[in-house]
């Protein structure tokens, strides 16, 4: 996450916002902020022995850097945003394999996490995105 916001920061109520230009915002209350960020932390949790799970942040508005088991941590000089973002802005997850490959998340998947963490039908799904991405290529290429 870019920036960590203070509690103060947060809206009362959930917020749906959409303007006239078609752009649409949805604002949680630090209630459900603290509540999805457990929920992720103990999903992860089973896989301890397999994966680091890491909340990290570039900017801190006043929010605490821990409570109870979550653990938020900076990224000083912004080194995992620059890595990633060239690929894919908006980040919300970033799977990290020892060897180097890694999956990237910006919205929900319908890949299952248990398989991407594990590896599990890795290949698989490595093929069916590079089957995707050539298509989107050579369609592109095609005059219309």
């Amino acid at each position: 996450m870019d920036t960590l916001r203070a509690k103060s920061e947060y809206p009362i109520k959930n917020l749906f916002i959409s303007s006239h230009d078609s752009t649409k915002e949805f604002e949680i209350t630090y209630d459900d902020f603290l509540d999805s960020s457990k929920r992720a932390f103990f999903y992860y949790k089973r896989w301890k022995r397999k994966i680091l799970y890491l909340n990290v942040y570039f900017k801190n508005n006043g929010h605490p850097e821990q409570i109870e088991d979550l653990f938020w941590y900076q990224d000083y000089d912004g080194q995992i945003k620059r890595m990633f973002n060239k690929i894919s802005d908006g980040l919300k997850m970033i799977i990290l394999h020892p060897n180097g490959d890694y999956y990237l998340e910006s919205s929900e998947t319908k890949l299952p996490y248990d398989n991407l963490f594990l590896k599990k039908r890795w290949d698989i799904y490595k093929q069916e995105f590079d089957n995707k991405l050539k298509a989107l290529k050579l369609n592109a290429t095609q005059p219309q």
